[in-house]
């Protein structure tokens, strides 16, 4: 299927952002999920070689997205690249992976269960946890160091479950309790809602900063999704209002979750979410005023047991990245979200993927339970 909504979100900068989940959804009845269901396997994928006569196996899908072997089968939560062609990936292992332009080595180990990657250029990579953030910093990128986990705000504790940036002194992190922001020399904390629970932060120097949080409902045994904002110079974090879906129960309509988004332009910012109900829906937020204000719309995405979309990344109005679990893939291209066809080898991909990063072009990962796939437009369409 197609789908004609784009998702992107926006943060921005620090004056001093995985996923936002809600509690018990009621049961709702429904088949179980076919893998790789946004796509269709790419033709001939089941053809694989090694007997004479016959191509080598493939290692590339149709649409261009490359396996890269692991040197672990670790999952994989958080991938940045350097824009030189460098690329860091970090698992729930605890281990940093890097990426030389050929293959993928274990750059550290036993940095505890990893969650978050992001840095401000070659020389300057933060990773976050469960034991917190740590700082990577070196001479080299081959030789980066990352130090004990960086010393907090009172108060604030790891884990630590979302990392973003906007240049070395503005880097903003999220915990249960806090939203974070480093200013070039220590953490400190943002005052931005009272009574919830933060997830992920994200941003954009034009469209500001925005953190996704849990609060409880009144009178419900169960939580609801927000999102807040932080414009650029405004003083405080304001929450924005999401429509829900006009089709569900009251209640139950509300938002169960914001896990995927991604901005493509200081106008158009894009959020990937769940209901209560877990409903999938797309929010489409778009400014007139150069991002000083922002209206959200929605749209249903699918079925309550369709696969879940987990992250977003983008570059441009015209280029953005979507992924989710049982390999589900979406590119949008200016005018709709379209399904890529994850078959790189013989079997279409079914593990999860949970991050995904691009700089446009080839520069593009995506990461997940025990794999990394890169996109290399040149692959597209050829025989691999």
């Amino acid at each position: 299927m197609s789908v004609r909504l784009s998702v992107v979100f926006a943060v921005a900068v620090c004056a001093c952002a995985q996923s936002v989940d809600a509690g018990p959804a009621p049961p709702v009845d429904g088949a179980a999920v076919p893998p790789n269901v946004d796509g269709p396997a790419d033709a001939g994928a089941l053809v694989e070689g090694g007997d004479e006569g016959l191509p080598p196996p493939r290692t590339c899908s149709n649409d261009g997205l490359c396996h890269t072997a692991l040197p672990n089968a670790e999952k994989l939560e958080g991938v940045w690249g350097d824009g030189t062609g460098i690329a860091w990936a970090v698992s729930t292992g605890g281990s940093v992976l890097r990426w030389d332009g050929l293959a993928w080595t274990v750059h550290a180990v036993g940095l505890g269960p990893l969650h978050a990657i992001w840095g401000s250029g070659p020389l300057d990579v933060w990773i976050a946890g469960d034991e917190g953030v740590r700082h990577g910093t070196g001479a080299a990128s081959a030789s980066l160091v990352f130090g004990p986990p960086s010393a907090l705000p009172e108060g604030a504790a790891p884990p630590i479950t979302s990392l973003w940036g906007l240049s070395a002194s503005d880097v903003w992190a999220v915990s249960a309790g806090h939203v974070l922001c480093w200013k070039g020399t220590a953490w400190a904390t943002v005052d931005v809602a009272s009574g919830v629970s933060f997830r992920r932060v994200w941003g954009s120097a034009a469209a500001g900063v925005f953190v996704a949080a849990l609060r409880p409902v009144e009178g419900e045994s169960f939580e609801e999704a927000v999102v807040l904002r932080r414009g650029p110079g405004a003083p405080t974090f304001t929450t924005i209002a999401l429509p829900t879906d006009p089709n569900d129960t009251s209640v139950f309509s509300k938002i169960g979750s914001i896990k995927g988004a991604v901005v493509t332009s200081p106008t158009s910012v894009w959020l990937f979410g769940r209901s209560v109900s877990s409903v999938p829906g797309i929010w489409r937020g778009t400014s007139t005023d150069e991002g000083k204000t922002f209206t959200f719309t929605y749209a249903r995405d699918g079925r309550h047991d369709d696969p879940e979309m987990t992250a977003a990344a983008g570059v441009s109005a015209s280029e953005a990245w979507a992924v989710g679990d049982y390999g589900r893939v979406r590119r949008w291209d200016g005018r709709e979200w379209s399904p890529v066809a994850v078959t790189p080898g013989k079997l279409p991909v079914t593990e999860a993927l949970r991050a995904v990063w691009t700089a446009g072009a080839s520069e593009t990962w995506f990461v997940g339970d025990g794999l990394a796939l890169r996109h290399d437009p040149s692959k597209k369409g050829a025989a691999q």
